[in-house]
């Protein structure tokens, strides 16, 4: 009998259904002792009742001077702070003023989560300049966030108002429009949001964000001091899964479709619904397999589709004791095809995530490698595979500039299983 391994898909992920409560981080109130001009970090906990805590922390590459040599006002500050941060509003915000003694120096302001936090949202403002004819500074922010130490996507960043000439937006860089005539300084005045921007990471599940403060490298190479605020940050608590699911793969035999999935750690975890499709879209119950409730152990589950289509979906239905359930990853077999591809890498072009598919006809341990088209290696993952299709999420691609990269798989011996080219976006 000859067993045919097959590619599966990695389609998509979601979220337990469960009601989506929103929080408010306040800079005025959620930390445990109020923010005291010129502190440098803070620890906010239950923040709005949410059981999530916060830590903040601000430092900068120019050391402590970079804000003890800011005159305009003490900083940072939260109380008495002189900007506003939202149209028509006065909310609390923190305000960061530096006088950095180069243009290639930076402060960065980091929020860390205890837990993870989805659809964060927040406004920065006075992102300006001196005057409409002046260089002597560009107020430029970069906002990043990460999951558990892996970046995630960038958020969507967009002018408050909306006909405003005094930001310029690319990607998840906001700057101070450096052409001379436009843009200027912006009050960051109930009247006067010109500078200000909203932040918005989306559906991105992330537990730390980091904003990095610097100037646009059109700025004179000392800059005179500037300064933005941050608003009170808004999140919702990212659902979480009963259990650790580590893989779910399927293996093509003949006809039939063997279902594989691990776990590392189950919770309160009742049972797995495996379902399937034909087109992704209308599911039905292929089986139901009794979880280990409680275990911090490995756990493997089986399950098998006699009567697989030319072109199958599945799923698992993860159900807790209390009924709450979450979905696992999609994952598309063809059943009559014979793909002896050693790996293959999805989406390509990338753009901010991909996922590299390896087809291994024994468990092992690979060796992942990303390379530029010079042939400097990027990236090495040490991954253990199971018999059949794997698919492994390539970390980092959004940071990556664009262009040609290779990803070279190869086993501990050194033997390469396969190699391909994808296009960074």
């Amino acid at each position: 009998m000859k067993t045919l391994y097959t590619l599966c898909t990695l389609l998509v992920l979601s979220t337990q259904q469960t009601f989506a409560q929103t929080y408010t981080f306040n800079w005025a109130t959620s930390f445990v002792t109020s923010w005291l001009t010129g502190v440098l970090s803070g620890n906010a906990n239950n923040i709005n009742s949410s059981t999530v805590n916060a830590t903040v922390s601000i430092s900068s590459s120019q050391g402590n001077t970079a804000f003890t040599n800011f005159g305009a006002f003490a900083a940072p500050v939260v109380s008495g702070s002189p900007f506003t941060t939202n149209l028509s509003t006065i909310t609390s915000n923190i305000a960061i003023g530096c006088d950095f003694s180069n243009k290639s120096n930076y402060a960065d302001i980091v929020i860390t989560f205890n837990s993870a936090v989805k659809n964060v949202s927040f406004n920065v403002a006075d992102i300006d300049k001196l005057a409409w004819w002046s260089s002597t500074y560009f107020d430029e922010i970069v906002v990043t966030g990460t999951n558990s130490g892996l970046a995630v996507t960038n958020p969507t960043i967009t002018k408050l108002v909306t006909g405003s000439n005094y930001v310029t937006i690319a990607g998840n860089v906001a700057t101070a429009n450096t052409n001379w005539g436009e843009g200027g300084n912006s009050a960051s005045s109930v009247a006067d949001q010109n500078g200000t921007v909203i932040v918005n990471f989306g559906s991105t599940i992330l537990t730390a964000i980091t904003i990095r403060y610097r100037n646009n490298t059109a700025s004179q190479n000392n800059p005179e001091e500037q300064s933005i605020a941050i608003g009170n940050i808004s999140f919702e608590r990212a659902s979480t899964l009963p259990l650790t699911l580590t893989s779910f793969n399927g293996v093509v035999n003949n006809n039939a479709v063997q279902l594989n999935w691990t776990s590392a750690l189950e919770e309160n975890l009742e049972k797995y619904i495996v379902e399937k499709s034909t087109n992704a879209t209308h599911w039905q119950t292929l089986s139901t397999v009794k979880a280990a409730v409680n275990s911090n152990s490995t756990n493997e589950y089986n399950v098998t589709d006699p009567n697989a289509a030319p072109v199958n979906y599945y799923r698992l239905k993860q159900v807790d004791v209390d009924g709450n359930y979450t979905y696992s990853q999609i994952i598309r077999i063809r059943s009559g095809t014979n793909d002896k591809t050693g790996i293959k890498l999805y989406p390509n072009p990338a753009i901010n995530a991909a996922t590299v598919t390896i087809n291994s006809k024994t468990k092992l341990t690979a060796h992942i490698k990303v390379y530029n088209q010079f042939g400097t290696q990027l990236q090495h993952l040490q991954r253990q595979l199971i018999t059949g299709s794997n698919n492994i999420p390539v970390p980092g691609i959004q940071t990556l500039p664009s262009g040609t990269y290779i990803v070279s798989v190869e086993d501990e011996a050194g033997n390469k299983i396969g190699t391909t080219s994808f296009i960074k976006q």
